[in-house]
């Protein structure tokens, strides 16, 4: 895309003036926002205020891709402690291990009360964090000194990855 001054639309009379590369945006994103959050209560208000569409329009997008990448990589998390409680057989970083998938398990249902949209990319987004959360595994037991971790493949449903059992134990219920 070439280098092209970004413009800013005026609501309610219509008007652009360009704004060159060196906006706001670009040297204070705390300010930028705090400015557009003001300028969007305005115009809620009936003011005419010039507003920064584009980079609004991409911000809010960024978003909604930011909650999908959390989730995303709390399932790598849980996928892999997973793993490690099956198949490791080291015991003193168990508990630990239990304590991290449940504050990733927690965080998900956090996500999801927030964005409750998001419910339908769980199998996808599960699915993607499979292979990360398998070699973190792998590398984590390697580290402790257990080197029992077989090649199998990853774990788990995605009701058992978000499911308040552990693998090493019976579920709960």
């Amino acid at each position: 895309m070439p280098d092209r001054p970004r413009a800013h639309v005026c609501r309610t009379a219509g008007l652009t003036t360009p704004e060159t590369k060196d906006s706001l945006h670009e040297r204070d994103f705390h300010e930028w926002a705090r400015a557009q959050a003001a300028a969007l209560r305005a115009a809620g208000e009936g003011r005419a205020v010039a507003l920064d569409w584009e980079n609004l329009a991409e911000e809010i997008e960024s978003l909604g891709r930011s909650d999908r990448r959390e989730i995303r990589e709390r399932f790598e998390t849980i996928v892999g402690h997973l793993l490690k409680l099956r198949q490791g057989v080291n015991d003193l970083p168990r508990e630990v291990w239990r304590g991290a998938l449940a504050r990733a398990r927690d965080g998900i249902e956090a996500l999801l009360e927030k964005s409750p949209g998001l419910r339908r990319h769980l199998p996808e987004l599960a699915e993607l964090a499979r292979g990360r959360g398998e070699r973190a595994a792998r590398r984590g037991l390697v580290a402790c000194g257990d080197f029992s971790l077989a090649k199998q493949p990853g774990p788990h449903t995605l009701d058992q990855l978000l499911s308040d059992g552990w693998p090493d134990q019976p579920r709960p219920g």
